[in-house]
């Protein structure tokens, strides 16, 4: 018998500092973790077993979600790169964040309405018998 075992993970962080909120983490991130092993059986001299297993599961965290749109990543960033800088103040004096006359358009207030989390699971397998001297007669 012969095997092979190998485990990953994946931490893709975020570029933004973000505080995780009571309800919700508003931070963009990607964990993932990943794993395989294959194992190989000599059932006779000529013939072999193969057996292999391999998966993944990934979780995936992003601020302000919207439901009806199609991207919620396009959504983000095109909010992030239209809005117009001289239209208002990031946060007032009293706290509320200031908000431009096409609304939704702070970045900062957007990341602190809430988020979405999603998790991708895949688990795959294969075996495979091999019979040399059927092969070979």
């Amino acid at each position: 018998m012969s095997y092979f075992v190998s485990l990953g993970y994946l931490h893709d962080g975020d570029i933004f500092n973000t505080t995780k909120q009571e309800d919700f983490d508003p931070s963009f991130s990607y964990r993932r973790y990943n794993w395989r092993s294959n194992f190989d059986f000599n059932i006779t001299s000529t013939t072999k077993l193969s057996f292999n297993v391999a998966g993944k599961m990934g979780y995936q965290n992003q601020p302000s979600y919207y439901e009806n749109v199609d991207s919620p990543d396009e959504r983000f960033f095109k909010t992030f790169f239209t809005a117009p800088s001289n239209e208002f103040p990031i946060k007032y004096s009293n706290g509320i964040w200031g908000d431009g006359l096409s609304s939704d358009q702070n970045i900062a207030c957007l990341m602190n309405e809430g988020g979405s989390r999603n998790l991708l699971v895949v688990f795959m397998t294969d075996s495979r018998l091999t019979d040399v001297n059927f092969i070979t007669n």
